[in-house]
């Protein structure tokens, strides 16, 4: 998936947010979960082969690669 794609979050699925999102470090530790009650939609903005940091609901978030689906 690339930048800017729409991407689909399915329900009960687990979002991260970390202590930082540096490119030279990659995230540390997660600061704030969120699990997902509705399947929704959500803009990809980086991708880096585990993670897509995404924004949803008008917050940065991570989400496993594996369970999120263009």
């Amino acid at each position: 998936m690339n930048k800017s794609d729409l991407i689909h979050i399915p329900s009960d699925v687990t979002l991260l947010q970390f202590n930082s999102d540096s490119e030279d470090y990659g995230p540390l530790f997660a600061t704030r979960s969120l699990k997902t009650k509705k399947p929704k939609f959500a803009l990809l903005l980086k991708n880096n082969g585990v993670y897509y940091k995404i924004l949803y609901n008008g917050e940065f978030w991570f989400v496993n690669a594996k369970d999120a689906y263009q």
